[in-house]
């Protein structure tokens, strides 16, 4: 039983990253998340309006079976759909939020530069 459980356990930790990946990632958080915005505020400039996504639940009644008795009765299941509904942005707004967002990209992306390299200092593989 032992070896099923040690090997689990190396299966499980082959599978994560590794920690100059951790790293990386964590450095450059920042910028992906800058970029991000830029993408979605680009987004809302170009269509006029933002896009508001909710994950809305419902539910489906199904039949389910009594595994003693073999008798059927309604169960129901939880299921959930995205709902995207359109929103009214200020234009103006979202234009000067573009520009800074598109002017802090350049100083995070410098920041990231020297973390990374800090990274691969710090974990080679």
């Amino acid at each position: 039983m032992k070896p099923f459980i040690a090997l689990g356990t190396l299966l499980a930790l082959s599978a994560c990253a590794t920690q100059q990946q951790r790293c990386i990632s964590s450095v450059t958080a920042n910028q992906r998340n800058i970029a991000q915005l830029i993408a979605v505020t680009e987004a809302n400039i170009n269509r006029g309006y933002g896009v508001n996504v909710q994950r809305v639940p419902y539910t489906v009644y199904g039949r389910c079976y009594d595994s003693y008795s073999i008798r059927s009765y309604s169960c129901p299941e939880t299921y959930y759909r995205t709902v995207t509904t359109p929103v009214t942005v200020d234009l103006d707004a979202e234009k000067r939020k573009l520009a800074q967002l598109k002017q802090r990209l350049p100083e995070e992306q410098k920041r990231a530069k020297a973390g990374v390299d800090q990274c691969l200092a710090l974990y080679p593989e």
